[in-house]
């Protein structure tokens, strides 16, 4: 896997690396209990300096790829039309997880009203400016067929093309920092959910309980900590990366969907208590 490369590469082929999956259970173990101690004391601080040092290491990026660009590698800029486009769109749906995080963060919120838009719609621009960016600058880098799938970044910065070695050390410290700020957000988003739909009588009442020592429901970040860990452990990545992007996908078709007809039934109940 690309962390387990990577980490052999720092510390030398002579050196022994565990197994990315054992990697990946020692992670989710970590940020679990990281997230049980709450909000304010863990996920607040440690995300927050996280996620300010990978944006920063994307600009970064952004900007000195810019300068190595070639423009004739974005011509024609649509070379099989607009359908392959919109097909392999389907696949990169799971970069768009985090927004949710932020709805399903309502009760740790000063003011939901007024911070839930503000914040969904800022992050969702800024984050959509940074994905268009990287792909052109990598596009403009490298030619789109010759890009390597393994570790495109990397390549793009090596002496094939731009020869920036440094920042091949950014874009292996950007990664490693947004897997982990990835799963601290999913994992606290997903607890909350299960509190919400414990709450609603959805599933079990035992999740909706919230430990009265650190505010924040444990038995819920238990739960997905478990799950995470088997997940990690018990399949391979690419083939969860695809299945979470299927799931993913339907939920942003399905759950818009709901939301209106669900409208339209209270628009119509009320339109026959009025008549």
């Amino acid at each position: 896997s690309y962390l387990h490369s990577t980490l052999q590469g720092y510390f030398g082929e002579g050196v022994y690396v565990p197994d990315s999956r054992i990697f990946a259970a020692v992670i989710a173990l970590i940020t679990t209990a990281t997230l049980c101690v709450g909000v304010e004391q863990g996920m607040k601080k440690v995300n927050g300096v996280l996620v300010i040092v990978k944006v920063l290491i994307v600009v970064v990026i952004i900007a000195v790829g810019s300068l190595k660009m070639h423009t004739e590698n974005l011509s024609p800029f649509f070379p099989y039309g607009f359908g392959p486009v919109a097909y392999t769109s389907t696949t990169c749906c799971f970069a768009y997880i985090g927004f949710g995080t932020v709805a399903n963060a309502a009760e740790e919120c000063v003011d939901p009203r007024r911070d839930l838009p503000i914040a969904i719609t800022a992050s969702l621009a800024i984050c959509s400016a940074l994905y268009i960016a990287f792909a052109l600058v990598l596009c403009g880098i490298v030619p789109f067929r010759n890009i390597d799938p393994a570790a495109p970044v990397v390549d793009a910065f090596g002496p094939k093309y731009a020869n920036v070695p440094w920042v091949a050390v950014l874009v292996d410290w950007g990664a490693i920092i947004g897997l982990y700020t990835t799963l601290l957000s999913g994992l606290y988003s997903q607890a909350r959910m299960y509190l919400a739909m414990s709450r609603d009588g959805l599933i079990c009442k035992a999740l909706s309980v919230v430990s009265p020592r650190f505010g924040t429901p444990v038995r819920s970040q238990l739960l997905c900590g478990l799950i995470s860990v088997v997940l990690a452990v018990c399949f391979p990545v690419n083939k969860l990366v695809r299945f979470l992007n299927i799931g993913k996908h339907a939920y942003f078709v399905f759950d818009p969907l709901n939301f209106h007809f669900r409208s339209l039934s209270q628009c119509f109940r009320f339109a026959d208590f009025q008549g």
